[in-house]
């Protein structure tokens, strides 16, 4: 579209497709369009800034996520919910320790979330944290699952106990148990969805 020039000043590290046909952009940036945006903008379908989205965010964005009530998660130091003219949501106050690099949400409303510390964590719909969830180590979640399985890449190795680096694919309470019953198209799709790429190893 002629209308999309985006031209940001900085990096942009995350998209989120909205069902409306818009599009909110998370990065590091501080203009983008033209116009002064601090680390998230939106733009219409036709490629045009929104100008009714107020969100920001400080410092960089790392990830967005969608939630089902139309809320939106951004990622970056800590992990904020915006409502969906962009404001900050009050009431979600979610205690992260290290820089967020990725944010799925479940189907049951439950928040997963990777850190630069290889750490995995989940929180509940409101911010607090899960203490039924276990997990050891990853980099990066691909997708929480339709299943309510996750597929998740790193060092899936430790994570998982299992000698297996990449990607893997496990049970939604313990990142130490692997789904025997779970085989490597489902970790594949995942991916390919995920990162619009496929993956050489089965």
């Amino acid at each position: 579209s002629a209308s999309f020039q985006p031209r940001p000043d900085a990096a942009v590290n995350a998209l989120l497709a909205l069902p409306d046909g818009k599009t909110i952009a998370g990065g590091a940036f501080t203009n983008i369009a033209g116009a002064a945006r601090s680390r998230l903008a939106r733009f219409n379908s036709d490629g045009s800034l929104d100008p009714t989205f107020t969100g920001s965010a400080t410092p960089a964005v790392r990830a967005l996520a969608l939630q089902a009530d139309g809320r939106v998660l951004v990622g970056g130091t800590g992990i904020l919910r915006l409502n969906a003219n962009g404001a900050a949501d009050a009431a979600f106050a979610a205690a992260v320790t290290g820089t967020v690099t990725s944010l799925a949400v479940q189907a049951d409303g439950k928040i997963l979330y990777a850190t630069n510390q290889s750490a995995l964590a989940r929180l509940n719909a409101d911010g607090t944290a899960d203490a039924t969830f276990t997990a050891r180590a990853t980099e990066r979640i691909m997708e929480a699952m339709g299943h309510g399985h996750i597929a998740a890449s790193g060092a899936a190795g430790l994570l998982c106990d299992i000698g297996r680096m990449g990607l893997a694919m496990v049970a939604p309470n313990h990142y130490k148990k692997v789904d025997p019953e779970l085989k490597g198209i489902d970790l594949i799709a995942a991916e390919q969805r995920h990162l619009g790429i496929s993956h050489p190893e089965a």
